[in-house]
């Protein structure tokens, strides 16, 4: 039952863990999940950890841990990159190594949190 899966993520976002399909593919349904716990994401049908627009809503919800469960190829995406520090900056700390070095993506990571230091190569700090 959707409503009885949305109202066990809200409260403990482990729960989709145990949503049986489709209710995994169901974009409130993770996304109130990641807003509850944001390591749940991991347990998002995989069309939706590949989707830009529903992982920038979960970070938003449940912060940068919902990075630990997307593609690589997603961290290795500049743009994506760039959306994703704009959200939160500690989400540099997933991104590719390559993007450490990039001035443009750390200086964006830094003004969203000043943690984000710690993820930015020595040599632009």
């Amino acid at each position: 039952d959707r409503e009885l899966v949305l109202a066990a993520v809200s409260q403990d976002g482990s729960a989709l863990e145990y949503a049986l399909p489709p209710l995994p593919t169901d974009r409130a349904i993770v996304l109130a999940a990641a807003a509850s716990q944001g390591d749940s994401f991991q347990h998002a049908a995989l069309g939706l950890r590949a989707d830009r627009d529903v992982i920038l809503g979960a970070m938003r919800r449940g912060g940068d841990i919902v990075l630990k469960h997307v593609t690589p190829e997603l961290l290795a995406d500049r743009c994506f990159v760039m959306a994703a520090v704009r959200v939160n900056g500690l989400a540099l700390r997933h991104a590719a190594p390559a993007f450490r070095d990039d001035r443009e993506i750390a200086l964006v990571a830094m003004q969203q949190t000043a943690a984000a230091a710690r993820h930015v190569s020595e040599e632009l700090l």
